[in-house]
């Protein structure tokens, strides 16, 4: 029963965001397919704020697609860093055309 009550608790702190911000939490929330230890509410939180504070312009499409690419071994997983997956894949792509892709790689 305690579970459940935090649960509810943790849900209705993700119903109060803004659309976008919401948006970025559920894009996030998609990291726990790629981490051995899950990303919690507050944690999914924690992330939203810093890519809200130090990125406020970034889409959400673009998040979705770094996530992707990450998942499927396009861009580097390193499990040691957290957040920064995101934001190094975040300058590691590019969009053209109105479709995002990777960038080509450049060794200098």
């Amino acid at each position: 029963m305690g579970q459940d009550l935090e649960l509810r608790k943790e849900q209705n702190l993700l119903e109060k965001l803004p659309e976008k911000e919401f948006k970025i939490c559920a894009a996030l929330h998609r990291m726990n397919q790629l981490r051995n230890y899950k990303l919690g509410v507050i944690e999914i939180l924690e992330w939203k704020d810093s890519i809200v504070k130090l990125m406020p312009e970034v889409e959400i499409e673009a998040i979705d697609f770094v996530i992707d690419k990450l998942i499927i071994g396009e861009l580097h997983y390193e499990p040691n860093i957290g957040i920064r997956n995101i934001v190094i894949g975040l300058k590691n792509i590019e969009k053209e055309n109105g479709e995002f892709r990777v960038k080509p790689y450049r060794p200098w």
